[in-house]
C-alpha cells in the first residue's frame, strides 16, 4: 500500500455568534476556517483529517506531498519522524498523523475482513 495523492481544501463558514478563540487571545472571530486533508492510497482506502487555528492557516500541500506520496501509510512512526523537519516551518503537522492512523486502521479492518470472510469490509452489509 502506498500514498498516491493528497487533497487539501479550505473550508470557511460564518458562525451564528462571534467567539474568542483560545489560539488568538484578544481576537473576536465571526467565521471559522478549517483545512481538510485527504490522503489517497493505491488501494482506494483514504484518510481524512482537519487542521484549524494557526495550523489551519498553513499551506501544507506541497510539503506533505514531498514527505508522504509514495510512502506506506501504515508506517506511521517512521513517517512522523520523516515529517519532523516540518516543525521548524510551522506548527507540528499532527493532522497528518491522524489521517495516517485512519488509513492504517481501515487497511487492517479491510484485510481482516477479507482474510476471515473473503469479503472486503466495504461489501459487508450492516446489521
Amino acid at each position: 500500500m502506498e500514498i498516491t495523492g493528497i487533497d487539501q481544501s479550505l473550508l470557511r463558514y460564518d458562525m451564528a455568534d462571534s467567539f474568542r478563540p483560545a489560539w488568538k487571545p484578544g481576537f473576536e472571530q465571526t467565521d471559522h476556517e478549517v483545512l481538510l486533508f485527504e490522503l489517497e492510497t493505491d488501494t482506494d482506502i483514504s484518510g481524512v483529517a482537519t487542521a484549524s487555528g494557526f495550523a489551519g492557516r498553513m499551506d501544507y500541500l506541497e510539503l506533505a506531498e514531498m514527505f508522504l506520496v509514495g510512502e506506506d501509510p501504515r508506517e506511521i512512526e517512521s513517517l512522523v519522524e520523516k515529517m519532523d523537519p516540518l516543525n521548524l516551518w510551522g506548527p507540528r503537522p499532527w493532522h497528518f498523523e491522524v489521517a495516517l492512523g485512519i488509513v492504517a486502521s481501515d487497511s487492517s479492518v479491510a484485510g481482516f475482513s477479507t482474510s476471515t470472510s473473503g469479503v472486503p469490509v466495504r461489501h459487508v452489509p450492516s446489521m
